[in-house]
């Protein structure tokens, strides 16, 4: 189990993966919580291509620190 800051994303390979995931996610707190659907993302690309290549670009970077932190993990337990 894990638990994620404010303003923290998850869920957010579905947009370029369509295959099923097998995480799940429970508010403990209440909070705004935003969703977009692969096809509503599709849509953005669409209509909004610069809004769509920004949202890509920060997940990437999201996906960068959490390689990189599993990475780390990974050494540290082969040691």
């Amino acid at each position: 189990m894990r638990s994620l800051a404010r303003g923290a994303i998850f869920g957010e390979m579905a947009i370029m993966d369509p295959k099923p995931r097998s995480a799940s996610v429970t508010a403990t707190e209440p909070g705004i919580y935003y969703r977009l659907s692969a096809g509503d993302f599709e849509r953005l690309k669409q209509s909004e291509a610069d809004i769509a290549f920004r949202l890509l670009e920060n997940t990437g970077r999201i996906f960068v620190e959490r390689l990189r932190a599993s990475n780390l993990m990974i050494a540290e337990l082969e040691t």
